[in-house]
């Protein structure tokens, strides 16, 4: 699969992946020559150099091998030739391609391309090329067992039936799979004669060598010798039981089938051998890996992963991963033998857990590719991975990226968007694995570089548009998902961060759930009022069939005859302090039961007021907020108690009106806007997203709600039915406040220059340019659900960054000089004039 990779982003990977490595190994061959006083410098070099390993685990027809065996033997020539000659060159890459590169694919197609390409790129004139049966094979490198995972035994995941298996009988075999007594010969043992060391393994394939003497003859030699290895019983006899184990994930779950690998067959397995399974069974093991082709690193590559006797976990690895995996996904309904196995078997603990977000269904082979490269990477290691575009913020990528983050294994992640090739190129550093000690220095202050919206490979080295940022940044920013945020440049990332260690997230679930203060300071609950309405027949209400039974249009509200049926607001109707864009499509009753028809059969929904209830909400009217519309990201809003529809959440905190206006006013600030679209890419803001962006507590704002809500109340009380909100806010006047768009430009203003500096934004410059960097990201007005009027349009937008500068620059004279901020609207907020209604 890397066959497709622009040479460009070819050399990108390289550069990140593999120079850093080489520049390391000449480092250790100058340091062993200084060890060694009658050493040659060169020759130490070019043996440290040779000592380098790289690995490409899906790598089709060799691209990236041949690419990389280029580089090494370049410093190779030049360091035992003093030149890089052509001849020189032929010859440096005849040993490096021998000695150096390793490579897996399931294809045997691409494995025989692979070897054709690099015995071409090693051909040297009167030498037969290298020997490379032992170093490019043919496997599934994302299906197989590890010491460790062998000795845990086969885990009870394994049963799990798939399409086509007997669900009664897999559990019956979740049953069987009990491990043996402790008191008899256990898989957490090495008794029986089975041992998980490969080190005579690794001795006898070191006497087959790895260059052979240049003659046709000893080509020949070597190739037996290598085949007479694979063959050896002491290979045979371990791989029977690697293939065993993983045998069991793909196992037919139905009564017809031979006898499953549960832990009592495997244990026969390893203390007696094939003789101690049914031949049946053994028949169905061998089936299973010529159709899956099970790889296991530890059994094909001994040299490179070595497993010490009494030990579980091998020691070794590659010194350079490189890799350009197919993207394809894999879903859970297809029954994959790969799906079952990576989220069964322990070996993808990372990309398992992304199953467990809303609306993933499905794994990514790039992604398990790049978790299985964590594993195969010797801890001084580097590994470059090109992975879909977008992966930063992909489902279920949160819980690799975020371990690699955790563990400071995470070097850079550039994505590139251009015409180019759309491509995220990740490279991870060796060390730690899942569950492991953190790399030292890393957790506090290691850092890892990111880049977004890339063209083409230069991108990332100028005009600010690559950053940095910190596992506890990270954290900070994202403390529930701990994805990484997609910024447009070092100054955005900077900004953010800053922000984030004044403002913390609105709802902190790594402290609690939304029961409790310390990450909900709000105690937010989130919901949708009426989840899946669309699916229960007779519960929405059109208006023409209410006029056709008798009711009658008051307002937004149908009335008949004491009863009262309530708007369904959607998005399309809301703006930024504005529930009135558009007239609504729809109504429920105020009170229930609903009689109902779902999927055919009768039932009953709540009313409004019922579901209310069941939500524990007290007051006449909401909060919601919508997904972009125009220029705006982020848009939260108070309605009147009535419906709201699933496309439409409502947030329910727990606090008295004045501070939910405060709450509101701060969503709909410019700087919280500035948060929201650097953060969130997309035409859908999710809970997940909303959970995570900054709010400022209640303790915060509560010394400024003398200046909050007066403002808000204006803002918010332009129609009759927000009357009780308006009294909740103690407001004396009986009418709503009439819509001055001018007047209205003014107060928001005031909010917005208020919000910048409790966010932290404290230079004028900083405030500037967020201002600018919302109107440069501002798309063009007019979408399909346009409104008809509203606050988050485009046209006055320049006029709105001369009012908030202009309100931040008074608002800054009045700190230094140590007074109070006086408004110059007038009447005052909270006083302007109202509309009488009839």
């Amino acid at each position: 699969m890397t066959d497709g990779l622009p040479p460009a982003f070819v050399d990108c990977l390289l550069d990140s992946a593999l120079e850093p490595v080489l520049d390391a190994a000449v480092e250790r061959g100058l340091q062993a020559a200084r060890r060694k006083r009658n050493a040659r410098a060169a020759t130490e070099v070019a043996r440290a150099l040779l000592a380098v390993t790289v690995c490409d685990p899906a790598c089709g027809s060799g691209s990236l091998l041949v690419a990389a065996a280029g580089r090494i033997a370049r410093r190779v020539a030049e360091a035992r030739e003093g030149n890089q000659s052509p001849d020189a060159l032929r010859r440096a890459m005849r040993e490096v391609v021998g000695s150096c590169v390793y490579g897996v694919d399931v294809s045997g197609e691409a494995v025989e391309r692979a070897k054709d390409r690099l015995r071409i790129a090693a051909d040297v004139p009167g030498m037969t090329p290298p020997f490379l049966d032992g170093h490019i094979r043919q496997g599934n490198a994302l299906i197989g067992a590890s010491p460790e995972l062998i000795e845990s035994g086969v885990p009870d995941e394994a049963f799990r039936p798939a399409d086509g298996d007997d669900r009664g009988y897999a559990r019956s075999l979740r049953r069987a799979n009990a491990k043996p007594d402790p008191g008899q010969a256990t898989l957490f043992s090495e008794q029986g004669g089975y041992a998980h060391s490969n080190e005579a393994l690794t001795k006898s394939l070191a006497k087959v060598g790895r260059l052979p003497g240049g003659g046709s003859a000893d080509d020949r030699r070597q190739a037996a010798e290598y085949r007479k290895w694979r063959d050896s019983p002491a290979l045979r006899a371990k791989r029977l039981v690697a293939d065993a184990w993983c045998a069991a994930f793909a196992w037919a779950k139905t009564p017809g089938a031979p006898p499953a690998i549960v832990n009592r067959v495997l244990l026969d397995l390893r203390e007696r051998g094939a003789e101690g399974i049914l031949p049946e069974t053994l028949a169905e093991i061998y089936r299973l890996r010529g159709e899956h082709r099970f790889f296991h690193w530890h059994l094909e590559f001994p040299d490179v992963f070595r497993v010490s006797e009494g030990e579980t976990r091998w020691r070794g690895g590659f010194s350079c991963v490189l890799s350009a995996p197919p993207r394809e996904k894999i879903d859970r309904r297809e029954g994959s033998t790969v799906f079952g196995f990576a989220t069964g078997s322990g070996a993808y603990p990372e990309c398992a857990a992304g199953l467990a977000e809303p609306g993933v269904s499905a794994l990514r082979a790039d992604l398990l590719f790049a978790e299985r490269v964590t594993a195969i990477l010797a801890p001084e290691g580097r590994a470059g991975c090109a992975v879909a575009p977008g992966t930063a913020a992909a489902p279920g990528a949160r819980y690799l990226l975020g371990g690699l983050m955790r563990r400071g294994a995470l070097a850079s992640l550039y994505d590139f968007t251009g015409p180019d090739a759309r491509v995220c190129l990740l490279t991870v550093l060796g060390g730690p694995v899942l569950g492991g000690p953190v790399r030292a220095g890393t957790a506090n202050g290691g850092a890892a570089r990111f880049a977004f919206w890339l063209d083409d490979p230069a991108g990332p080295g100028d005009d600010g548009r690559s950053f940095t940022l910190t596992p506890g940044e990270v954290a900070l920013i994202n403390p529930n998902t701990g994805a990484v945020p997609a910024f447009r440049g070092a100054r955005d990332a900077a900004l953010i961060a800053a922000i984030y260690r004044r403002v913390p997230a609105l709802c902190d679930e790594t402290r609690g759930d939304e029961t409790q203060a310390g990450g909900n300071p709000w105690k937010m609950r989130l919901a949708t009022a009426f989840p899946r309405a669309a699916a229960d027949t007779g519960l929405l209400r059109a208006e023409r069939e209410l006029r056709d039974e008798g009711w009658e249009l008051a307002g937004s509200t149908f009335t008949r005859d004491g009863k009262r049926m309530l708007p369904v607001y959607e998005p399309p109707m809301i703006d930024l302090f504005d529930h009135e864009v558009a007239k609504p499509r729809y109504w429920i009753a105020e009170h229930g039961p609903v009689a109902v028809h779902r999927r055919g059969e009768a039932a009953e929904r709540p009313g409004v007021v019922d579901r209310l209830a069941e939500l524990g909400w007290p007051w006449e009217w909401l909060c919601a907020w919508r997904a972009p519309v125009h220029d705006r990201t982020a848009v939260a809003v108070f309605l009147p108690r009535a419906a709201a529809a699933d496309s439409l959440p409502v947030m329910l905190p727990r606090v008295v009106p004045p501070f939910a206006a405060a709450l509101i006013a701060a969503q709909s600030s410019l700087v919280f806007e500035y948060v929201a679209r650097q953060k969130i890419d997309g035409p859908v803001v999710r809970a997940t997203h909303w959970k995570q962006l900054p709010v400022p507590t209640p303790d915060m704002l509560e010394p400024h709600l003398p200046f909050i809500v007066p403002r808000v109340l204006e803002l918010v009380y332009t129609s009759s039915d927000l009357g009780p909100f308006a009294r909740d806010l103690d407001d004396c006047g009986e009418d709503p406040f009439a819509w001055d768009p001018d007047r209205r430009a003014s107060l928001r203003a005031e909010l917005d220059a208020f919000f910048f500096r409790v966010y932290g934004i404290d230079g004028r410059d900083d405030v500037e340019y967020i201002m600018d960097t919302l109107l440069g990201g501002a798309p063009k007005e007019g979408g399909a659900d346009g409104p008809e009027r509203g606050e988050s349009q485009g046209g006055d937008s320049r006029r709105a960054k001369e009012l908030a500068l202009a309100v931040y620059d008074r608002m800054a004279e009045a700190d230094a000089a140590g007074a109070e901020y006086e408004t110059r609207i007038f009447p005052p907020p909270g006083h302007g004039p109202r509309r009488r209604l009839p």
